[in-house]
């Protein structure tokens, strides 16, 4: 009796087994599956964190308000700090960051705005106050040493010198609530007007703080 044409080539048991092994593997896994060499998945890249500053297009007239009010109010600071000697500007400065506290839960657009120009505020007031400080302890101490040169008579020359010097340090002092101003200003009309601003270096700062909770 002669084998049917169609019948299967006679194999041991392992070698069906490998067979059935390999005819019951997915598609597209080779030998080196089976192994346990499995492909590694690549892996997903850490998605970018996109600064927070917020379209003025979708953005109402209440909140472009309150937002050019508190960059606006560095004027107001500067202007009453002059009329009182600065004794009004530690209570001044605060002014953009009661805007934040009251809005940061209604408008995050007002809330990076105002903690914008309270940082912006803090700066200028620190920068001059530090300026008076060391630009005085320079110039007493100038003074001094000119008054004390003038027995050998070089202080004749030094002293009046050192009051010329004195007296630019002192007008070098506005340069520094000036820059403020001009930022200032500039992010008031273009909110104003319903686009957006962000202060150089400054407003990537305090974004990174709004985005770490260190202002919640």
């Amino acid at each position: 009796m002669t084998d049917h044409p169609n019948t299967p080539p006679q194999t041991d048991d392992g070698e069906t087994e490998r067979l059935s092994r390999l005819s019951a593997a997915p598609s597209g896994i080779g030998r080196d599956d089976d192994a346990g060499n499995h492909p590694t998945a690549p892996q997903s890249e850490k998605p970018k964190r996109t600064p927070r500053s917020y379209s003025a297009s979708n953005i109402g007239e209440d909140d472009r308000f309150w937002a050019t009010v508190a960059h606006a109010s560095l004027w107001f600071t500067v202007v009453a700090g002059f009329a009182s000697a600065v004794a009004v500007v530690p209570f001044l400065v605060f002014v953009p960051l009661v805007i934040y506290l009251v809005f940061k839960e209604r408008s995050p657009y007002i809330a990076f705005h105002a903690l914008q120009a309270f940082c912006l505020q803090l700066l200028c007031t620190v920068g001059v106050v530090f300026a008076i400080v060391v630009g005085s302890i320079v110039y007493v101490l100038g003074i001094a040493l000119g008054a004390l040169l003038v027995v050998v008579l070089v202080g004749v020359v030094v002293l009046p010198l050192w009051i010329i010097v004195g007296a630019l340090l002192l007008s070098a002092l506005g340069i520094i609530p000036l820059i403020g101003l001009v930022y200032a200003t500039l992010a008031s009309y273009q909110i104003y007007q319903g686009q957006d601003y962000r202060y150089p270096y400054l407003a990537n700062w305090v974004d990174s703080q709004i985005a770490r909770g260190f202002t919640s």
